[in-house]
């Protein structure tokens, strides 16, 4: 073969997220007759399809984009994530229904984007934040935009050509919230051409950003752009968009508050005229607050905290227009920084927490996005002192219709109806059990039920995996759960813990999802955060066996094992 040859596959396998089929092409230097050095490039075969007001098409097929953006860093471990640890992440976003990843903002390790090619994630790779310290372009004092002109022309060709081979890769952004690009036309035009210069075949975007040289118009939350989806769309029909960073409901796992607010640690937002018309009224399911007495820096798990928009709303917003080609949340996890206050440590921002316990809404996504039969049904249902006091139940499913139970005696069933995307019951609160039944076409498809708990008398210690090896790179999580006498769990348990842990190990963190707990992470004690809490250990390159106990003064401990090979 020479440099320029072309290599014909016959009847490929295309590449999707349903079908991340992958090809591995290897290459060798040959020296005087004998191979000196050789590369492995792994790609995929697939079409692209931007196509003015009918949307995005993969391989022909009507597609979108069910995204998140993340940051890499994981509440107690940081950012320098072992690859189980990004790997089981990616699988809990895909249960969900996700297809698509925003890297945010900087470009990511290798090894995610090989995951992403195999496992299926659609990716935009976006290689910085704002650009340079001038006229509003700079964000932080310590940041890559202190030299941004001195690097970008040499770091964006290295980046482009590092990853153009991923077939997760399916658009290139400019940047995040670059403030001040349009003072800067010159840059943007640059920077866009080298992208289509080293690489035809994928459009550009730029978060913020919804004109000049881009091809894909950026949308950072409804209201945050120069006019809202369908003003834009008047005023450039040929021009698609996405979602680059999209809010939605903030939520605190097992938190909940009946009346709807703006902002976690405040009665409400102050909103100027401008950003007043680009805001979606509340939702309240009470007139007067259920369940009064909660820090106000928690956040509701109803999708009812927004920020100027909830789940629900964005989600028909991108549904149902089809040169909106997708939307990528504003987050996957929470993430440590950007809180709104010490001892914040987070914003309540993520689907999923930072110990990586799942929030209401990211059943509220998988109803939206999945198509393996589900249904949830919260809250939970221990509600010690409120006897008599009707409880909004709330129902999400991706079926046609529920059904609800209260100690086996059916509540009604309703239909799930395109505009509400949720289906709300008002009970009357008693100790026992509910139960919500998902149908479709009238037959059963999932059901999900709640248990009242007693007082917390025992902890429940879980593995994710039985065998590690002794790789000093494989990890287990064992997330411990505060249970009553019947094993059924206790939502508002929050008990010290301590671990012991016999073998060896390396202690990667403890953490318990609680934005306001500033214990810290590399030791063997946490307290449990509405009764969960979660023990990182990570292999070390000597094998036998892993004895884990966790003890918490009155209740009864609980073990687990872990062969290490």
């Amino acid at each position: 073969m020479t440099l320029f040859d072309t290599i014909c596959v016959e009847n490929p396998r295309l590449w999707s997220p349903d079908t991340p089929e992958c090809y591995y092409m290897e290459s060798f230097v040959e020296k005087e007759g004998k191979i000196v050095d050789n590369y492995t490039t792994r790609f995929g075969i697939r079409r692209l399809e931007y196509i003015p007001e009918k949307g995005f098409r993969l391989n022909g097929i009507p597609t979108k984009m069910k995204g998140v953006c993340l940051h890499q860093n994981m509440g107690a471990v940081g950012t320098a994530l072992a690859e189980d640890i990004w790997h089981k992440r990616l699988i809990q976003l895909k249960k969900m229904g996700c297809n698509a990843i925003r890297t945010s903002h900087y470009p990511y390790a290798p090894e995610f984007y090989a995951m992403c090619d195999t496992l299926g994630f659609m990716v935009i790779d976006e290689p910085w934040d704002g650009w340079f310290h001038w006229y509003g372009c700079h964000k932080v004092p310590y940041d890559y935009s202190n030299d941004f002109l001195d690097w970008w022309g040499k770091d964006l060709p290295d980046f482009i050509k590092r990853d153009r081979n991923c077939p997760s890769v399916v658009m290139w952004s400019l940047g995040n919230e670059v403030w001040g690009y349009d003072r800067h036309m010159y840059l943007q035009y640059k920077m866009n051409k080298i992208f289509h210069d080293m690489d035809p075949t994928r459009p550009t975007t730029q978060a913020y950003c919804t004109d000049l040289y881009i091809d894909i118009a950026g949308f950072n939350a409804n209201g945050e752009c120069k006019g809202d989806i369908s003003d834009f769309h008047k005023k450039q029909p040929l021009k698609l968009a996405v979602g680059t960073e999209i809010p939605h409901t903030r939520q605190t796992r097992g938190v909940y508050r009946t009346i709807g607010t703006r902002k976690p640690w405040d009665k409400d937002e102050v909103l100027n005229e401008h950003d007043a018309a680009r805001v979606f009224p509340l939702t309240s399911f009470t007139t007067e607050e259920v369940f009064d007495g909660i820090d106000t820096r928690y956040a509701s798990s109803y999708d009812n905290q927004t920020r100027r928009i909830s789940v629900r709303e964005q989600w028909k917003q991108t549904r149902d227009n089809d040169f909106f080609i997708g939307q990528f949340v504003w987050t996957g996890f929470d993430y440590l920084g950007e809180s709104w206050g010490w001892p914040g440590r987070t914003n309540n921002y993520g689907i999923i927490d930072l110990a990586g316990f799942e929030k209401d809404h990211y059943y509220l996504y998988q109803s939206l996005w999945s198509d393996e039969p589900m249904v949830h049904v919260l809250p939970h249902w221990t509600h010690p002192g409120k006897e008599g006091v009707e409880i909004p139940v709330v129902v999400y499913t991706n079926g046609d219709a529920a059904e609800l139970f209260y100690n086996g005696k059916s509540l009604g069933r309703k239909d799930m109806h395109r505009d509400s995307l949720q289906i709300v019951w008002n009970v009357p609160y008693r100790p026992g059990t509910i139960k919500a039944v998902a149908y479709k076409d009238g037959r059963v498809i999932a059901s999900c039920s709640h248990k009242t708990a007693g007082k917390a008398y025992s902890l429940k210690l879980t593995a994710d995996r039985k065998t590690m090896k002794s790789n000093r790179k494989d990890v287990v999580f064992v997330t411990v759960d505060v249970t009553d006498k019947k094993g059924n769990f206790v939502p508002y348990a929050n008990v010290d813990v301590d671990f012991e842990v016999k073998g060896d190990y390396k202690l990667i963190g403890v953490e318990n999802g609680d934005v306001l707990d500033i214990a810290p992470h590399k030791v063997l004690h946490r307290k449990t955060f509405n009764g969960k809490a979660l023990l990182i250990l990570q292999a070390t390159d000597n094998a036998g066996r892993l004895r884990i106990q966790a003890k918490s003064p009155g209740l009864k401990s609980s073990s687990v094992e872990i062969n290490v090979i």
